[in-house]
């Protein structure tokens, strides 16, 4: 077993603090959990990871004590990675972006699930769970057993797996609420104080940093009773809440409201602008096209709700869109790379099966798309109580109940792009289902929890190397049958095929492009601005610029703060365009017949 090594870490290099003539260090435990341990480590490797390109060095994992001070200034993650001989790895993150850094790095192995043996590591009835930042959970409130709801809060620190109890809890007794990460505080809103009264009509604030529920700025009033709604942080920092109900037994809502954290205010949306039809625990999802969708749930006689309704913040109003999604007994809908939509539906009994749905931006609706699964194979019986999340690399992770084998829990990866399901090591049917910020995943029920680690990637991850034929598991294809592999490429098959950096994002960047045909460079920003730099008969096209570029050379772009430098691969200036704010996705979309021969994005 990796014994607990503590690793020096000046603290003013890498948070980019001014230097000081005595430097600080921060030091770290990493550890593995007992019941997951691979042994002990042969190998330990720490990256360095923010924006540029990633610094890596190996240590000793014996050693007691390490100086990692050479790290760059503007580091924001450290990646740890062990190795055990052969091809036996463990992975953990440290993230150096919250107030207060955690002391803990946790190494998963990849691909397994680790039980974590805190009897406290549970998910009660009704209870509300928030990642945290820099890796940690909050699990607030849940029903107690006897009617009534409990008000205790816990937290499982970052990196670390034992549970600690939050003084005092939350304010009110809670069950059924949500609760949302909102910059740096969680806010718990709505829920039920016991099974036959009104919901509480009010929210909370979580504050990580003090570990407490803060007076101050709680009890505020939300514009109703509310429980089991959705919920979900949107790009401009409100909280938006969605349907639900008013009461334990009482019919879905179509009314939502916004909360505006950091002034107390909040804002109604009527029924009349509200939802088209009355959701229990729908899904709200915030795309990263900046989309916010309200999908799932079930209606008043308990169905699942097929249609997709978008939300305008500005308008405070929804909007139904025509595109539905699977009629299935059980349906989970997650947010994909893209401005897409994964929706995974399945049967059990007389109309057993599975289907995954892929729904494509299409304008102003969406476009559905069957993958083909070998579900028939993996879960002849069908499946129920499912549970989906997407990782950090653009793959969907699954939990779920076999309704007839013996060993119930099902666990499986699916790849979209690739229309691939592997299945996996299952520990329980999760009735909690979570990605931590650092990439790590826990499932919970209502007996303990177990954390995996399924991918090391992270935003700050760089890339290397063509990435068409070098470095195809970090791309996300928008649909497998749109692209077809050849071996200098990928040839788009339908017009307007899209190819996305799954979550990376980029500040300064140099990003390379090949192609034979017509297609389009993307940089897209979190506010939802963008560039498109368009190549084709020889020419580039990008706003205000318009240039020849010598054939079969690629097409090179360079971001550094506001410029957006415009040059062929033999260094040929061609023009200066001005970039979008903030830190960049990446995409290609292509016309139909063209081959994207050389795609190479690199850290600056």
């Amino acid at each position: 077993m990796l014994k607990p090594a503590l690793l020096g870490v000046a603290l003013w290099p890498l948070l980019g603090c001014t230097p000081d003539p005595i430097v600080s260090r921060l030091p770290i435990a990493v550890h593995q959990l007992s019941t997951c341990s691979l042994g002990s480590a042969s190998a330990l490797a720490v990256r360095a990871l923010g924006d540029f390109p990633s610094q890596s060095i190996s240590v000793n994992p014996a050693r007691g004590s390490l100086s990692l001070d050479t790290f760059p200034l503007r580091t924001r993650e450290l990646s740890f990675e062990a190795s055990f001989g052969g091809e036996s790895k463990a992975v953990g993150v440290l993230s150096l972006e919250t107030a207060a850094p955690s002391r803990d790095v946790l190494l998963l192995p990849l691909a397994h699930a680790c039980l974590l043996s805190d009897p406290l590591a549970a998910a009660l009835p009704g209870a509300a769970l928030a990642a945290l930042p820099g890796g940690g959970l909050l699990i607030a409130g849940g029903e107690d057993g006897s009617g009534g709801a409990r008000s205790a809060a816990l937290v499982l620190p970052a990196g670390q797996d034992l549970l600690q109890q939050v003084p005092d809890g939350m304010l009110l007794r809670r069950a059924h609420a949500s609760a949302t990460l909102a910059g740096d505080v969680v806010v718990v809103a709505g829920g039920s104080a016991d099974a036959a009264g009104t919901a509480q009509e009010t929210y909370e604030i979580f504050d990580p940093t003090s570990f407490t529920f803060q007076i101050e700025r709680s009890h505020k009033l939300l514009t109703g009773p509310r429980m089991q709604h959705g919920a979900a942080l949107l790009p401009d920092g409100r909280v938006l809440l969605v349907g639900g109900r008013s009461e334990p037994s009482g019919e879905p809502l179509r009314s939502a409201e916004l909360l505006n954290v950091a002034s107390g205010e909040r804002n109604a949306v009527t029924e009349s602008a509200g939802l088209g039809v009355g959701r229990i625990e729908p899904s709200v999802l915030v795309l990263d096209s900046g989309e916010v969708l309200v999908v799932g749930g079930r209606d008043s006689n308990g169905d699942v709700v097929t249609s997709l309704e978008r939300f305008d913040a500005k308008a405070r109003a929804f909007t139904k869109l025509a595109v539905e999604l699977p009629g299935h007994a059980d349906l989970v809908i997650c947010a994909l790379p893209g401005g897409r939509l994964a929706a995974l539906g399945c049967d059990t009994g007389a109309a057993l099966g599975c289907e995954l749905v892929l729904l494509l931006p299409t304008g102003s609706d969406f476009e559905s798309v069957s993958i083909p699964l070998d579900f028939a194979s993996q879960a002849p019986s069908g499946l129920e109580d499912l549970r989906m999340v997407t990782l950090r690399d653009g793959r969907l992770f699954v939990t779920a109940r076999d309704p007839v084998a013996m060993i119930a829990q099902r666990a499986f990866v699916i790849d979209p792009s690739t229309a691939t399901l592997v299945s996996r090591e299952a520990t329980r049917v999760a009735d909690a289902l979570l990605l931590l910020l650092d990439g790590s995943l826990i499932e919970l029920d209502g007996f303990g929890a177990a954390l995996r680690r399924e991918d090391s990637s992270t935003v700050y991850e760089s890339p290397s190397g063509n990435l068409l034929t070098e470095g195809r598991a970090k791309l996300a294809l928008d649909a497998p049958q749109h692209w077809q592999l050849a071996a200098d490429g990928w040839t788009s098959l339908v017009e307007g095929a899209r190819i996305d950096l799954a979550d990376l994002r980029f500040a300064d960047v140099r990003v390379e492009l090949e192609v034979d045909g017509a297609a389009s460079l993307l940089l897209l920003s979190a506010s939802n601005q963008s560039v498109a730099v368009s190549l084709g008969a020889a020419e580039l096209r990008a706003p205000g610029c318009t240039r020849a570029l010598p054939g079969k050379m690629a097409l090179v772009v360079t971001r550094r703060g506001k410029s957006l430098l415009l040059h062929s691969s033999a260094g040929d200036a061609l023009c200066s365009v001005t970039a979008p704010d903030g830190a960049l996705r990446v995409a290609v979309q292509a016309a139909q017949g063209t081959l994207v021969r050389r795609f190479v994005v690199t850290r600056l």
